[in-house]
This record gives C-alpha cells, sequence and structure tokens, in this order.
C-alpha cells in the first residue's frame, strides 16, 4: 500500500471516530422523587415498642389495613392466605375458638389449666381465651404474627 492512501484511510478512520462521539451524547440521571415509587419504613411493635422492622431481630409478618382490605381479608381464617407457615382454623367441636397453628406449634383453643403454644394479644393486651368476635376484623390498623417464643 503507498503512503497516500495510508494516509487518506487513516484521516477517513479519524473523520469517523470524530462524528461517532459528536453524536453520542452523555446520560444525566434523573432526580429521584421522594414520595413516588419508594420503599415505605414499616414500624411494628413486636418488642412492646415501636420499630423498624429492620431493626427486629424476630421472624416477623407486618400486614398493614390497606393490605388485608384490598386481599379481601375479613376474618382470620383468611390470614392463611398471606403469612407463611401460618394456618387459622375453627377448633374442633366450637366453631366460634380459633385454632392457631404457627410453624407446627398449636394452640388447641380453650384447654383449662394449660399454656397454649401460640399467643394472641390485641393491643398489647394478652388474651388468654380468645372466642367469639375474634374471627372478624373490622378496622384493623395492622397484624403483626411473630415466629419465636411464647413470649416474643
Amino acid at each position: 500500500m503507498n503512503t497516500t492512501t495510508t494516509t487518506r484511510l487513516r484521516l477517513l478512520a479519524g473523520t469517523a471516530l470524530v462524528a461517532a462521539s459528536a453524536v453520542a451524547a452523555p446520560a444525566f440521571a434523573q432526580e429521584a422523587n421522594e414520595g413516588v415509587g419508594g420503599l415505605q419504613e414499616i414500624i411494628v411493635t413486636a418488642q412492646k415498642r415501636e420499630q423498624s422492622l429492620q431493626d427486629v431481630p424476630i421472624a416477623v409478618t407486618a400486614v398493614a389495613g390497606e393490605s388485608l382490605a384490598a386481599n379481601r381479608i375479613t376474618n382470620v381464617v383468611d390470614l392463611s392466605a398471606i403469612a407463611p407457615g401460618v394456618t387459622v382454623r375453627p377448633s374442633i367441636g366450637s366453631s366460634s375458638i380459633p385454632s392457631f397453628t404457627i410453624r407446627g406449634a398449636v394452640s388447641y383453643g380453650v384447654v383449662p389449666g394449660s399454656d397454649k403454644q401460640v399467643s394472641m394479644y390485641i393491643d398489647g393486651v394478652y388474651l388468654s381465651s380468645p372466642r367469639g368476635g375474634v374471627f372478624d376484623l373490622p378496622n384493623v390498623e395492622r397484624i403483626e404474627m411473630l415466629r419465636g417464643p411464647q413470649g416474643t
């Protein structure tokens, strides 16, 4: 190849490189909107005080009232659909007393003189004998299901 052809090829390649870099525009990141599409912090009272769900060292399933309404969960029996390892059904012999099963630990309704393996608290107060209206979930702000020792 002679020098004029080599020079022309180099000039043509340089021109193409400059043209390609002129066409490519820099990309700028968009400003993040705080309220749109961001993660919302979940506050739970799993350890008897308000904490972020990420700071609680216990396995917790927290469901907001809006999620309950959106999933058409109107009673505690329906909680099995949204909480893994949780089963709720009427106790044997009494349809008004719920039987809770969490990770294989079962509470068989009311057994005199024995503690249940699964405890239930409503507004921070221990419910020793869940009867009657506990099945319905009207106007619930949230439900927190804790997997751990009963005192959890």
